[in-house]
């Protein structure tokens, strides 16, 4: 659950102090970079699948520790992750901070992007800062009173590819959780960010509370993984409902997934086996989300349908091979 919250933290919220940074950091991200987080008996394998066009394509597989055998990343990847209880991908919009689509291969299915959860609204409220030295984790026992503190501060281990970084640096941030009545609900949250910028997750977080300290670490991190999953599958349009003749023409209302900026709108006569496709112009009338209602004027129906004949609609992405019909026959007459 921690570990969850706190991920979809840094990539969602965009009013964040520090946001930019993950923002720089994702962007910069390349293909193949990845980490190895674990929380309690669970790790998370998380990778940048792809990212172009202002966009990030994240692959997330988790599975208990204890079903994990192989702890060479790149080869258990490659076999399918033996063990894994979750393999998901979400492609997130750098401009907009929104995640655009998520998918679970594990469960065969689209999830529903979670900026759309409360718990986001609350996370947009949050700021980061810098923890200053003073109240930075120390080594060793603290000094006695009205001694100087001389103490180093505590760094977490950073591995990449199976070796131990010597004296790496870090960033550290804090940020405290809303009361919220979670379990998070008024609890300081510190992270420790690599400082060379190098990868786009936390190598440590720790949520304080009265009586321990909650962890979520990276334990190993790398480049040029590949993965056997290579693109996130797409929703295919949808009629919502039946066409609603209007006086000025015919209304269709659809649901467009946000990621489909072009449509194409076709309507099919059959007639003695022989197949009729007609591409048919409309306008947008309204866009709310991903209900998207498009209107067929009188005039364009004139042009390109023959009356007293049934006719099939079919929508797809422009560009793409994947259509999706209204089963009921529209009838120009």
């Amino acid at each position: 659950m921690i570990k969850r919250l706190i991920f979809f933290y840094f990539l969602v919220s965009s009013s964040l102090c520090f946001a930019f940074s993950i923002k720089d950091r994702l962007a910069n991200s390349l293909e193949g970079d990845y980490l190895v987080a674990k929380h309690g008996k669970t790790m998370t394998l998380i990778r940048i699948a792809k990212n172009a066009n202002d966009k990030v394509l994240l692959e997330e597989i988790s599975a208990p520790i204890s079903l994990v055998k192989e702890k060479d990343w790149p080869t258990w990847v490659s076999e399918h992750a033996p063990g894994h209880t979750s393999w998901i991908m979400y492609e997130i919009d750098l401009i907009s901070s929104n995640i655009l689509e998520s998918y679970s291969f594990s469960r065969g299915a689209w999830l529903k992007p979670n900026n759309e959860e409360n718990l986001l609204i609350s996370l947009s409220k949050l700021t980061l800062k810098k923890v200053p030295l003073e109240r930075q984790k120390k080594i060793g026992p603290p000094p006695l009173d009205g001694e100087t503190d001389h103490r180093r501060s505590w760094t977490p281990p950073m591995i990449i590819h199976h070796e131990k970084v010597e004296k790496p640096e870090f960033d550290i941030l804090q940020t405290k959780w809303p009361d919220d009545q979670t379990e998070l609900s008024g609890k300081e949250i510190q992270l420790y960010f690599d400082k060379k910028k190098e990868f786009f997750f936390p190598f440590w977080i720790e949520v304080l509370t009265d009586h321990i300290a909650l962890t979520l670490k990276v334990i190993d991190a790398g480049h040029n993984l590949s993965s056997p999953k290579k693109d996130i599958p797409r929703r295919p349009l949808e009629f919502l409902s039946k066409p609603k003749k209007t006086k000025s023409g015919v209304i269709l209302i659809l649901r467009r997934p946000v990621y489909y900026n072009k449509i194409q709108l076709f309507t099919v006569l059959q007639e003695n086996k022989v197949k009729k496709v007609i591409e048919i112009p409309f306008k947008e009338v309204s866009l709310q989300g991903e209900k998207l209602i498009i209107e067929v004027s009188n005039e364009t129906l004139k042009n390109h349908l023959e009356k007293n004949h049934y006719y099939k609609w079919i929508i797809k992405p422009s560009g793409s091979k994947t259509i999706s019909e209204l089963r009921e026959p529209f009838y120009f007459e």
